[in-house]
């Protein structure tokens, strides 16, 4: 992980943003800890791609610093963020971690609708936090334009998308046909993207990116994949 954190400290709170990775460019980012802000039981949480980063000491440290002013000065963690995001294009919302609370989620809303020229994307699998969500706020202004909410997909793993959000699915055997035939393989470089502005920060509802361990830019690999299973 390259790039470092800029610091917002209140006292003995400490809001770490990330100002961006390998993958992103110069997209910052906020983070929490995995696990105790994912769903229970995640079929991903032995394979997570931040399981081994997360556990360093310095990162781990930066996480709970994050999870801590959230929980204990919430005020100061929301106005670090709308500080930072006034000054960005594009945002993301925990490259590790999840939305751990119906609460947060409404504070994620609030920090879109103050900084209105920035766009906001999160991957998330806390989607029956989500879908309650979405319930209330539907029928009035539903979510700001400005952030993308995606569902991130494993394998059999039960989603209910109810309202047809955007999903992400990891590249395996038990992907469903539709994932396969309309998705968009992710060629590791948001910034490529967004200059086509073809990206995840530009995903619609309906929309589906497929997530591979390489940086495979053809998706003609994948359909074969799946026609080789429905002959066999």
């Amino acid at each position: 992980m390259s790039g470092s954190c800029k610091k917002y400290t209140y006292g003995e709170h400490t809001v770490n943003i990330s100002r961006g990775n390998q993958k992103m460019g110069e997209i910052h980012s906020v983070s929490l800890p995995r696990l105790i802000t994912c769903p229970a039981n995640i079929p991903c949480a032995k394979d997570c791609y931040m399981r081994r980063l997360s556990a360093r000491p310095s990162v781990k440290n930066t996480y709970d610093e994050n999870y801590q002013t959230w929980k204990e000065l919430p005020e100061w963690y929301w106005f670090s963020i709308i500080a930072d995001c006034k000054a960005r294009q594009y945002f993301r919302w925990h490259v590790c971690g999840d939305i751990p609370s119906e609460q947060y989620l409404f504070g994620m809303i609030h920090v879109a609708k103050e900084t209105p020229n920035c766009t906001h994307l999160c991957f998330t699998k806390q989607y029956q936090i989500v879908n309650n969500i979405l319930d209330d706020i539907m029928e009035d202004e539903g979510l700001p334009s400005n952030l993308i909410l995606v569902f991130s997909r494993w394998g059999t793993y039960p989603c209910d998308n109810k309202y047809n959000l955007p999903e992400a699915w990891v590249a395996l055997d038990t992907m469903p046909e539709y994932a396969i035939k309309n998705g968009r393989v992710c060629i590791h470089s948001c910034e490529e993207c967004n200059m086509q502005n073809n990206g995840c920060f530009q995903m619609k509802q309906g929309d589906v990116v497929i997530l591979t361990s390489s940086q495979k830019k053809e998706q003609d690999v994948l359909k074969e994949q799946f026609e080789r299973r429905g002959k066999s």
